[in-house]
């Protein structure tokens, strides 16, 4: 049977009649495969050591202490950990109130501020860019983006995921008011300053370090000199400084010598005497192209091809201002004496809309160049597949990474997971010692943890192999040295085990084998 003519004809109007509901469609399948990446297991992992176990142990203090100022460690005011100001540790306390203290509440606000960042970037695409196609491309590129969503930032309580969120506000709000203006000033300079002022109380120095790429931008842009003639630019700046001062004031009253030491610890990232780490000026660059962003990085400079049009202005404004803003930032951060791959998460926000750009571009001049219908519709066919290949096999590699805890555990991260897993399965053993080589900052978070719902437990750490500290108690010993060692010099009863751990009383010493 034939199909008729005139139906065939029909087809093109019911496409694009229904385009805009398929395309919906196809972002919120996209989001909540971006949901998911962000969510599955969130809580599982055990805290990882360092950051995220530090402001987690801070938090149950300050739970437990109501001092929603002063950050405390053992009742004694915190210098040399958890520096910052206390946003986050705020919003741990409040996350710890609805679900309880467990590592899915230590990593909620992350989850939000994720979720919010992505929020924020696709309705800058719709409603402000007119676009869905750049929030469908920036719902493949961000969860294959695996500096982003791997260890440290989306899926981790440490500060980065709302550092980034409250950055990429600010982003927003200032291009639109650059853009705009003087339309709606009033709006864009509040939320542009409540952006800088919530992401300093979150993570200190480093929210104001992407400033330094906007302000390169500005130069560039004629209404930036329009806005310095304007008071409310200054009006703004100076609430921002009052309230970032403010902290300081109120800390420097609770403790003395807070702020200089604070400070100091924050800018020793740039001096000599901070452990180095990644000492390579390029180690940033060679980061985000071998992994952090890889491959989509490759296509950014299709983006720069929205300049052989003489149209959508605001595409060509934010081609330059993303390029610009990320590249000053990096630089910069490259300069730093001590770098880890998580301290240049802001830039991601601006690497997205870069590439997506690019992307839709790269599509929109196969369009006006191939000017049969068919042949575009093949050739955009042949790219959106190898696209969504590359999407699909990054979600995939940066799944399986995220769950590789289901296998390995972090050595410095053993005991803080057992005892977990002890108080989770009895409450027989509220006396024990930890023996250990390793920072005890991962551990004390399950040890305050448990302490807060049982305050008779009795648990200490040490380093001492003596058997007179160990006699009549229980020791828990994961390390394979510190083990070995153990092993080696007692006889013991074993209480619980798993895979790295043991929890035992000493029976007595081995005696040495006797000398040939």
């Amino acid at each position: 049977m034939l199909i008729n003519e005139s139906y065939l004809k029909l087809i093109p109007n019911l496409i694009n009649k229904y385009q805009k509901k398929v395309l919906f469609i196809f972002l919120l399948v996209l989001s909540g495969f971006y949901l998911f990446q962000l969510s599955y297991e969130i809580g599982k992992e055990p805290v990882k050591i360092w950051d995220e176990a530090s402001s987690a142990t801070t938090s149950v203090e300050m739970l437990q202490n109501q001092k929603y100022l002063m950050l405390m460690r053992d009742g004694k005011p915190l210098t040399y950990e958890d520096t910052k100001p206390p946003l986050g540790i705020w919003l741990k306390v409040f996350s710890y109130q609805l679900f309880g203290i467990n590592g899915f509440a230590v990593r909620f606000p992350s989850l939000l501020a994720s979720i919010g960042t992505m929020l924020i970037l696709v309705l800058f695409s719709i409603y402000y860019l007119k676009n869905i196609w750049i929030a469908i491309i920036l719902m493949v590129v961000a969860p294959s983006s695996m500096g982003y969503m791997g260890y440290h930032v989306a899926r981790n309580g440490d500060p980065d995921a709302l550092l980034v969120f409250f950055v990429t506000s600010y982003y927003i709000s200032y291009f639109i008011l650059l853009m705009q203006y003087p339309q709606k000033r009033n709006k864009w300079f509040i939320l542009t300053g409540l952006g800088i002022v919530f992401a300093y109380y979150t993570k200190s120095i480093a929210a104001i370090a992407p400033l330094g790429g906007l302000f390169v931008y500005s130069l560039l842009n004629r209404n930036f000199y329009k806005l310095l003639a304007d008071y409310r630019f200054y009006l703004t700046g100076l609430s921002v400084l009052s309230i970032i001062a403010l902290y300081y004031i109120l800390r420097e009253y609770t403790t003395a010598g807070f702020t200089r030491e604070t400070l100091g610890v924050e800018l020793n990232l740039f001096n000599k005497n901070h452990f180095q780490k990644h000492p390579e000026f390029i180690y940033y660059f060679k980061y985000l192209i071998n992994a952090g962003i890889y491959p989509f990085i490759y296509l950014f400079p299709l983006g720069f091809l929205v300049y052989t049009r003489k149209v959508d202005r605001p595409f060509r404004e934010l081609i330059i201002y993303s390029f610009v803003a990320a590249l000053v930032f990096i630089v910069t951060s490259s300069l730093a004496f001590t770098k880890n791959e998580w301290y240049i998460a802001p830039v991601y926000p601006l690497i997205w809309l870069l590439l997506c750009v690019s992307v839709y571009e790269l599509f929109y001049l196969i369009h006006r160049i191939v000017k049969k219908r068919i042949i575009v519709n093949l050739v955009f066919l042949l790219l959106a597949s190898g696209i969504l290949w590359f999407y699909i096999d990054r979600f995939n590699t940066i799944f399986k990474a995220n769950q590789s805890f289901h296998k390995y555990t972090y050595e410095p991260e053993r005991e803080g997971a057992f005892i977990d897993e002890i108080f989770r399965h009895t409450k027989s053993y509220k006396n024990f010692t930890v023996l250990t080589d390793e920072h005890p900052r991962q551990f004390n978070f399950y040890i305050k943890k448990w302490k807060y719902y049982d305050h008779s437990l009795n648990i200490s750490h040490t380093n001492v192999y003596d058997i007179n500290q160990f006699k009549s108690k229980t020791v828990l010993v994961c390390q394979k040295k510190v083990k070995e060692k153990f092993l080696s010099m007692y006889n013991i009863d074993t209480l619980m085990t798993n895979k790295y751990c043991i929890l035992c009383n000493i029976k007595n010493e081995k005696k040495p084998l006797p000398k040939n």
